[in-house]
């Protein structure tokens, strides 16, 4: 077995070019161009298996399934996206895709669909499983380099949309749900009510996980025909779902208005189909962003909703989108768990390493010692420059 093993990494080095694949760690390091006042574009995160090639070009070493053996080892693409299959060792390899550095997370995607299509990368495409195939495009996805503020639009979907894609572990509260008795300044607000976002047993998120083994504690049905948007006062009174569900939070531009404030003013809940399609969703959340456009998302028919928001493409939806504001004026705040540490601790959405260091009382400028997920493990992160303004994720663990 020894010998079989050897001979493989001898051959790889011989025929690939070499069975090493790329850093084991997270990197964060200084953009080519620094930005001047816009620290988080100061600075780029580098994935596992990530690194810099040199005149703007990245490689991702993304893992496969399919035996090293059956794929060929000769590159294919051009200039701005190419690949081959790179041997780590015994029978297991990675699909090294060597690439410019893409500002949108979609125009990798798409680079990567065209490629798929070209001749000459037939060779290779033909030699990688079906599930590989399938699962590339995402994996492309988490390990496309980013910096600190593609970092949050990418892991949340937090960008200039205003829209938060919700992940099990975070909470979401929402407070002036429902107001109860007037006074002369108008009226006292009740709450905040939170939640825990949790893993569905139907697949998606949950935001109540008790509901789910309690029968009949809800009513209304999530499949409807389109509904006005619900005006709820506790997460109970969000249907329990069959449907695999993810939610989204939209923020307006400003503290909503006193009286009687239009759905764009308010913080929504919106609920989606967790099988979407990456291009639907992302017009979902196109739609969902539109100010002049939500409300027809939210409350028209599935079947109108592709002309409502002037996409045909959401007409691969099939379970009715839904739509909650927390009473009237409700606004709803969100955390995310990360370890300081060793205790667990929430922090805003959006929160950086140097408000962890602040919330500890630790200078601002001291490196901590982190590590973030990626895959099924955490890894450390590597800081080869100062990124204090770096963007704190779901499940990151601090140390000072």
């Amino acid at each position: 077995m020894r010998s079989t093993f050897t001979a493989a990494v001898a051959a790889c080095s011989l025929t690939l070019g070499g069975c090493a694949s790329g850093p084991s760690n997270f990197r964060i390091v200084p953009t080519e161009k620094t930005t001047g006042d816009q620290p988080l574009k100061n600075f780029l995160v580098l994935a596992p298996g990530v690194r810099a090639k040199g005149a703007g070009l990245y490689s991702m070493d993304i893992p496969i399934a399919s035996p090293p053996w059956r794929c060929p080892s000769s590159e294919a693409g051009d200039a701005d996206f190419r690949a081959r299959v790179v041997t780590t060792g015994f029978n297991t390899a990675v699909l090294r895709v060597t690439s410019v550095l893409y500002d949108k997370e979609a125009q990798l995607r798409q680079a990567w669909e065209n490629w798929t299509k070209s001749p000459q990368a037939t060779p290779v495409i033909q030699c990688l499983s079906a599930q590989d195939i399938a699962a590339i495009p995402n994996r492309l996805a988490a390990a496309r380099p980013v910096d600190g503020e593609q970092s949050l639009e990418s892991a949340l979907g937090l960008s200039a949309t205003r829209l938060v894609i919700l992940e099990p572990g975070m909470t979401v509260c929402a407070s002036d749900g429902f107001m109860r008795d007037a006074t002369a300044d108008g009226h006292i607000p009740t709450g905040p009510f939170c939640a825990r976002v949790a893993d569905s047993p139907f697949g998606g998120q949950v935001l109540d996980p008790i509901r789910h083994s309690m029968d009949g504690i809800t009513g209304g049905s999530d499949s409807g025909a389109g509904a006005p948007i619900r005006s709820i006062a506790s997460w109970a009174e969000v249907p329990r779902d069959t449907n695999p569900r993810e939610y989204v939070v939209r923020y307006p531009t400003k503290l909503p208005p006193a009286g009687r404030p239009l759905p764009k003013d308010v913080s929504l809940l919106v609920s989606l189909d967790a099988r979407l399609p990456f291009k639907v969703r992302q017009a979902a959340m196109s739609c969902i962003a539109d100010e002049g456009r939500v409300v027809d998302f939210c409350e028209s028919p599935i079947s109108q909703i592709p002309k409502k928001c002037g996409n045909p493409t959401l007409a691969q939806m099939t379970v009715q989108p839904m739509c909650y504001r927390f009473g009237e004026r409700g606004v709803m705040n969100l955390s995310i768990p990360v370890i300081i540490n060793g205790t667990q601790a929430d922090v805003g959405v959006g929160a950086l390493v140097r408000d962890a260091a602040a919330q500890l009382g630790r200078p601002p400028t001291t490196t901590p010692g982190m590590t973030r997920w990626y895959g099924a493990k955490q890894h450390p992160v590597e800081f080869e420059t100062k990124a204090f303004d770096l963007p704190l994720l779901p499940g990151d663990t601090l140390s000072w």
